[in-house]
């Protein structure tokens, strides 16, 4: 039989050790009793008693605040307040975090009343509120992320039935929510021959593992397929039991077509660089055949800079074309200071293509230097025009003219050297027009003409 142990505590010693603290006070806040546990709390000594001290002088600013006209009055209306939160001061140390329950005592016979406090420690209450709180806003944080993500955000258990879809997920693969949640992702958007990357997948994923794939293809509800990039990342329970999976995907059709873009973009460059060659290498050619060996170095750099200008304006353009006055002008820089004084350009905006650019900027070039040497800018007086115009005839045609005056009388050339075969074959052949050449004394004659479709960018 079991010896019961006797125990004997007087109240006050109850009082003084019990786990929490209590404190009395008159009407004003004015301490009469303290008990051990909240000196202890506080580093308040017993003296606080006969210093007059006020329970809330006690508190930090907001807590006396919040006493003095919230926590008081509604004291002594109602004769009691329960868990009310605030921070106790503790000299030195940071402040501790209380919850405060206090009631009205009525004094017996001529003694005053009296304000009874049980103050409770709350400061791992407080932290857990607080961490609380912080997650609270974490996952409304990471909720309107989610749903403002124009990436599509999925979440499936281990049996690949989707949990949540995000708008993004919607807007890339045409389902909603509703039409998705409680269906299997294989169903909805794998395709038929990806079955096994997404079982592979997922075996990762029971595993433990990250998994991506960064080119692959799922599918829309309008039978599509969407590029996309996916990122697989295993959920857990707090056991650290992966239970489901958190899935990515990322639409990657612009860059898909910027791939496609760039590759035809080479393709281009590469084709154009071989065309360049072949031209540079027959005007090298073609200027080594009809010039000396002082001249040659001359001519060519003259030559391939004409060719320069006219790169230089399709770069510009993206190779898209070139405006024909800005051809003009990049062809007669070295003669800007005449241009409307003897040099007169005259003519409608019109696009150019870049093969019409390239012969015609050529052909320009030889204008101007053939003008510059022996025609009508070699001297003081004389002066060139270009102009062009379109016509319907029925068709719309375009003609552009360089006509030259005051210059020195001309001589018709007795063989065709390669700025000849520039101004007519190789013009003919990149425009597909007619070209004309004549000598009248009085200053040399150039004119092409062609079906406007055929030098226009398109």
């Amino acid at each position: 039989m079991a010896t019961r142990i006797e125990v004997q505590e007087t109240a006050g010693e109850i009082l003084a050790e019990l786990p929490c603290g209590v404190v009395s006070t008159l009407e004003d806040g004015t301490i009469v009793r303290v008990n051990r546990t909240f000196l202890n709390w506080t580093g308040l000594t017993a003296d606080v008693i006969d210093n007059g001290k006020r329970f809330q002088e006690l508190l930090t600013v907001p807590g006396r605040i919040f006493y003095e006209t919230h926590f008081a009055p509604l004291l002594l209306m109602q004769g009691g307040v329960k868990e009310v939160a605030c921070q106790l001061k503790r000299g030195d140390k940071e402040p501790i975090h209380v919850l405060l329950n206090s009631m009205v005592v009525e004094g017996r016979k001529d003694l005053p009343r009296l304000i009874r406090t049980v103050v409770f420690d709350a400061t791992d209450r407080f932290k857990y509120e607080q961490e609380l709180r912080r997650g609270r806003n974490e996952s409304r944080q990471l909720a309107a992320i989610v749903q403002a993500s124009s990436d599509g955000i999925v979440s499936a258990g281990l049996d690949g039935v989707v949990r949540t879809w995000n708008p993004g997920a919607t807007r890339m693969f045409g389902y909603t929510e509703a039409e998705a949640v409680g269906r299997s992702v294989d169903d909805l958007i794998v395709p038929v021959d990806r079955k096994q990357e997404r079982e592979e997948k997922y075996r990762k994923i029971r595993s433990g593992e990250h998994v991506t794939f960064s080119d692959t293809a799922r599918q829309h509800k309008d039978g599509r397929l969407v590029p996309v990039e996916i990122t697989a990342t295993p959920m857990v329970d707090d056991h650290g039991r992966v239970i489901a999976a958190s899935l990515i995907f990322r639409d990657i059709s612009d860059r898909k077509l910027a791939e496609e873009k760039q590759r035809l973009l080479m393709g281009e460059l590469n084709h154009r660089v071989k065309n360049l060659l072949s031209v540079v290498q027959v005007v090298a050619r073609q200027t080594a055949s009809v010039s000396d060996a002082t001249t040659f170095g001359t001519r060519l750099s003259e030559r391939l800079l004409g060719l320069a200008a006219c790169q230089d304006l399709l770069v510009q353009s993206n190779w898209q074309g070139a405006e024909l006055s800005e051809l003009v002008s990049a062809q007669l820089a070295h003669f800007s200071d005449m241009i409307g004084i003897r040099i007169f350009i005259d003519g409608p905006e019109i696009k150019i293509s870049p093969d019409v650019t390239q012969g015609l900027g050529m052909a320009l070039h030889e204008l101007a230097t053939n003008a510059a040497k022996y025609g009508a800018l070699s001297n003081a007086t004389g002066c060139v025009k270009i102009s062009w115009q379109i016509r319907e005839d029925p068709d719309l045609r375009f003609s552009i003219q360089w006509v030259e005056r005051g210059g020195p009388p001309v001589q018709i050339p007795t063989r065709e050297g390669f700025g000849n075969k520039v101004l007519r074959r190789m013009v003919e052949a990149s425009v597909k027009g007619k070209v004309s050449l004549d000598y009248p004394p009085d200053g040399l004659r150039w004119k092409l003409e062609a079906k406007l479709s055929d030098i226009t960018a398109d």
